[in-house]
């Protein structure tokens, strides 16, 4: 009861989505790296900041380290501030739910140990949403482990001053106990934070830019686009020549962004020959920004899948829930205002909806 009453978001299910985006051989150079290393070998209260250009693979990575610290026997608490639900997260939301996990791991009785959270529980309280109360539960709970570490994933996607909040609090825990892994983009304001609290607050504490990091990570973008290739089956039909050479381009013009390569390969998948193929190779966006106007712009062209787009997208933002391509396949037919379904308004088949949305979903 006190484990529902804490925790009001639940990221395992993020995390496990995000699990199976990563290729097996891919991440394993972060836990060679000498910050990381340094990190790890602290031993507690040490802060690691990874940062990185939209795009360039950061919450894929945070799986990794929660996948691979958990093997090392170290308790983590993690959090994932997707911009899906970052509009709705509050500081409080997110101390609260790393507690909750810090006590379900623990297999101490550790209830008798906390007197004033079951109180708060058992007498129908409302959630304390005083940082200061919800910051020493976090301190306590993680105490009860040996090796506790957080992960805090896209801190930059935090609505307003959430983020920087969570910053100031984590720079007030310098407890010698407790580490932190950290991402987001390089932001003047988490940069700011960050370097306010490495003067004062962690026995250790580095950064590791993802862009810096590119010619290690190639063999991870490499290992991606091979796997798409072999997985989709339009794709796994072309000649090898051909398949070679998108390998070679993408990996070549990516710099780093492994969202924009995802992005080309769902554009050559709809290519009807090789001519196409190359004329799209040789055309290749710049970034991600070129490559979503690329695609807004072809939507926007066709009236029925600008339509179509606009309100999967509506249904998508407005959803209290995770939506199934059924359900959203349904919610396309219904026109706000009319009383009716309009069956003209569907597409034909989940392919059809995937093709019309393109990389937008």
């Amino acid at each position: 009861k006190v484990l529902e009453w804490l925790q009001c978001i639940d990221c395992s299910e993020k995390h496990a989505l995000t699990r199976r985006k990563r290729q097996g051989s891919t991440c394993t150079w972060l836990f060679r790296d000498e910050c990381f290393t340094r990190w790890y070998e602290s031993r507690g209260g040490g802060l690691l900041w990874m940062y990185g250009k939209p795009g360039a693979g950061k919450t894929v990575i945070s799986s990794a380290v929660i996948d691979g610290l958990e093997k090392r026997n170290c308790t983590l608490g993690y959090f994932y501030c997707d911009y899906q639900t970052a509009g709705d997260v509050q500081v409080t939301d997110i101390l609260r739910s790393l507690v909750a996990q810090f006590f379900r791991q623990s297999d101490k009785n550790w209830l008798p140990l906390f007197p004033d959270v079951q109180e708060r529980q058992s007498r129908g309280f409302p959630l304390p949403s005083d940082h200061a109360i919800l910051l020493d539960w976090l301190l306590r709970s993680s105490g009860l482990h040996e090796r506790p570490i957080v992960v805090l994933d896209a801190l930059d996607e935090c609505e307003g001053a959430c983020g920087r909040e969570l910053l100031t609090i984590i720079s007030r825990m310098n407890t010698g106990h407790l580490s932190f892994f950290l991402t987001s983009r390089d932001e003047p304001q988490v940069r700011k934070a960050y370097e306010e609290m490495y003067k004062d607050a962690f026995f250790f504490s580095a950064t590791i830019s993802l862009e810096e990091k590119w010619r290690t990570r190639r063999d991870d973008l490499h290992a991606l686009v091979v796997e798409e290739l072999g997985c989709r089956r339009t794709l796994r039909c072309l000649p090898d020549r051909v398949r070679t050479k998108i390998l070679e381009r993408l990996v070549e013009k990516s710099d780093g962004m492994f969202r924009w390569a995802q992005c080309q390969l769902d554009r050559l998948e709809k290519c009807i020959g090789t001519g196409e193929i190359n004329h799209v190779l040789n055309t290749l966006p710049e970034d991600l920004n070129e490559t979503y106007y690329r695609i807004l712009s072809a939507i926007n062209e066709k009236p029925f899948w600008k339509r179509v787009v606009l309100r999967v997208l509506y249904w998508l933002v407005v959803s209290l829930r995770p939506l199934h391509i059924q359900a959203v396949m349904e919610a396309v037919k219904i026109e706000i205002g009319k009383p009716t379904i309009d069956d003209e308004a569907g597409v034909i088949d989940e392919d059809c909806l995937l093709k019309v949305c393109s990389s937008l979903v």
